[in-house]
């Protein structure tokens, strides 16, 4: 029978995504506590890891397998060093370096686009999502006007949709003297595209306004300007958005 408008449906023979006959019922949860995980054919088609203390890895399913089985990995806990990837059974990452990874809590969601998957390519994520805070290595350049730049409270918020990841934060920098400064935060979440960040920074302290934005450097960060018009403490604030692959 035809499922009502605006609900999902997957393939009759998905029986381990179907356990009550709709088509958004799982089979269940599978708990992975700091720990790799394989989904297989009969077992639960959701996964949770939680607090992962190194790189943790889902693999997927291919015996099996049908069109349109979907997998969901739910993560809690994460950081960038220890992040939860999800990879085919062929050990690729699903979407390519850096988009098949969960690097703070949130959930990934993948569909099997043929029977007996077995390469990253016999898979799609459908849906991706993570938010978290993060407290990023720093740099200072020193290239600019201002001869000496102290970065301290780097605290960073960001949400990833899909591909794309957007960041908030604010850092106290003082200077030696007044006039442009520019230093250097890690990305949240790595990136393969360099040059790709928009975004725009203030100096609340000193009502001065950025005299550019942040970039992606070759190393992963973001290049961040600043205009320094005195001495005392400067509250740099920021925002941009930035694409993983």
């Amino acid at each position: 029978m035809p499922s009502a408008i605006g609900t999902p449906t997957y393939a009759a023979q998905n029986s381990n995504i179907l356990n009550d006959g709709s088509a958004d019922s799982p089979r269940g949860y599978a708990i992975s506590a700091n720990a790799d995980y394989t989904f297989t054919a009969t077992g639960p088609s959701r996964v949770r890891v939680s607090a992962p203390l190194a790189a943790r890895t889902v693999t997927l399913p291919t015996t099996g397998i049908k069109t349109g089985y979907v997998a969901e990995v739910v993560v809690s806990g994460a950081t960038k060093e220890n992040y939860v990837v999800v990879k085919s059974s062929g050990a690729e990452e699903v979407g390519g370096t850096n988009v098949g990874r969960i690097s703070s809590n949130g959930t990934l969601t993948v569909v099997a686009l043929q029977d007996v998957p077995t390469t990253a390519a016999h898979w799609e994520i459908s849906n991706v999502q993570e938010s978290g805070e993060f407290v990023p290595a720093r740099e200072t350049n020193n290239a600019a006007v201002v001869a000496t730049v102290n970065i301290t409270a780097v605290v960073m918020n960001f949400s990833r949709v899909g591909k794309t990841v957007t960041v908030s934060g604010s850092c106290n920098c003082n200077a030696s003297s007044a006039g442009n400064a520019d230093f250097y935060v890690t990305l949240p979440i790595a990136t393969n595209i360099v040059s790709r960040v928009y975004g725009v920074c203030a100096n609340k302290s000193s009502a001065g306004v950025a005299s550019g934005g942040p970039v992606v450097t070759i190393n992963d960060n973001a290049h961040i300007f600043v205009a320094i018009a005195n001495l005392s403490v400067n509250t740099v604030t920021f925002s941009f958005t930035y694409r993983i692959a």
